[in-house]
């Protein structure tokens, strides 16, 4: 990766970041309904094999120094083989739920009615210790001895006759002191607060003086909320950039949901959404941006799956070699996982780190906002990171700012 392309996608993960707490509370009645999506996460084969190959790739000695693999051979040589998905496909078929597979044969992504998924999972509380419970799943086992776990079922806890009140529902770090700035015009504004600010203090202006401005280069973004074209446009504007935003490109890898994108309750994750768009378009003017949107109409289904399999489809569909995300779901000391859903938090970064393992054998390099405050999620003594904790990711952040601009 050029020393252009690290900087560029570095860039991207110094935003503001998201922290998702749990299950969406109160899901309208649609929800219960509508056809959900469950994952279900498989086994790499030759796990150790897998890890001395992403190694080999990264060691300039090394006659595999950069051979990057497709998603079709990492599925050959450690996702499970056609033969295992094909048998999973057919016994999801028999409940009428629909099993794709992403390419690698790490994560299957199975839709239907809530009813049929929690039928052929054979979704059951595994305690009635509320700190422990969790959505048991169980498969015939011909299949489940190729599962890792399952992501998304998610069975409410309840204490007497009142429901639990921890979700998971998105959270700014955005501070209540910050003000809003006022919008100046053009290059004047771009230089106070926007891209050329960033250029100047990370040296890009001398690549851009080079022509090196994201030509011919993609750049992948994962987001929880869909967004305004309009508004990326009104800030290319305000920055006196070019304002045409064919190059960038929404993909719905779960559903596409629109409704309530105004609402209060889906604001701050369209802010959040928007400003990581805007400052990849703009940073790199040249470059075509992917924003992977990992959205659900109604919640019908769990954010969980959402980010899991935003980042499943962007590493399979293998288009961008950067990746970037300033979203995230909890942190090492709040467990990430509150009691009902069907992972412990442990399963969870683990299957996070087995999509990042396929993105490291393809080359793909994921940078993820660790937040303002460096090795914590929010200020404690204890380090908190959030997760999926992955030697395969960039952590970036440590920034504080204090102002931000109100568009």
């Amino acid at each position: 990766m050029s020393k252009f392309n690290r900087i560029k996608a570095l860039f991207l993960s110094l935003l503001v970041i998201f922290v998702l707490r749990g299950p969406t509370q109160s899901a309208p009645a649609k929800a219960k309904t509508r056809p959900t999506t469950v994952s279900v996460v498989l086994k790499a084969r030759n796990q150790s094999a897998m890890q001395n190959y992403i190694n080999e790739t990264v060691d300039p000695s090394s006659p595999f120094y950069h051979k990057y693999l497709t998603p079709g051979e990492v599925s050959d040589q450690y996702g499970q083989p056609t033969s295992k998905v094909s048998a999973f496909k057919k016994y999801f078929q028999k409940y009428r739920l629909k099993t794709a597979a992403y390419p690698g044969n790490f994560v299957l992504k199975v839709t239907g009615s809530p009813n049929n998924v929690n039928k052929a999972l054979k979704v059951r509380p595994s305690s009635k210790n509320l700190k422990n419970f969790t959505a048991k799943t169980s498969l015939p086992k011909s299949l489940s001895s190729q599962v890792a776990t399952v992501v998304g079922i998610y069975i409410p806890v309840y204490k007497s006759s009142s429901p639990s009140k921890k979700v998971i529902q998105p959270q700014t770090h955005i501070e209540k002191t910050d003000q809003p700035v006022d919008a100046a015009s053009g290059k004047q504004f771009a230089k106070k607060y926007g891209p050329l600010k960033f250029a100047d203090h990370y040296g890009l202006d001398k690549l851009y003086r080079q022509n090196l401005t994201g030509q011919g280069q993609r750049v992948g973004l994962i987001v929880l909320s869909d967004f305004h074209m309009s508004d990326v446009q009104k800030y290319l504007a305000q920055n006196g950039m070019n304002t045409d935003t064919s190059r960038i490109h929404k993909i719905y890898t779960t559903e596409q949901a629109t409704t309530n994108q105004d609402s209060v309750s889906n604001i701050m994750p369209q802010t959040e959404a928007t400003l990581d768009v805007q400052q990849a378009a703009s940073v790199a003017p040249d470059a075509n941006i992917d924003a992977y949107m990992g959205i659900s109409k109604d919640d019908a289904t769990q954010a969980d799956v959402l980010f899991l399999n935003a980042f499943s489809q962007a590493i399979s569909d293998n288009h961008d070699k950067q990746l970037s995300t300033s979203f995230n779901i909890g942190n090492e000391m709040n467990k990430l996982i509150v009691p009902g859903l069907s992972e412990t938090s442990k399963q969870y970064s683990d299957a996070f780190n087995l999509i990042f393992e396929q993105a490291a054998l393809q080359g793909i390099t994921i940078f993820n906002a660790s937040g303002d405050h460096g090795p914590y999620n929010s200020p404690s003594k204890k380090q908190n990171l959030t997760i999926p904790t992955s030697s395969y990711v960039v952590q970036v952040g440590g920034d504080n700012i204090t102002l931000y601009a109100n568009y």
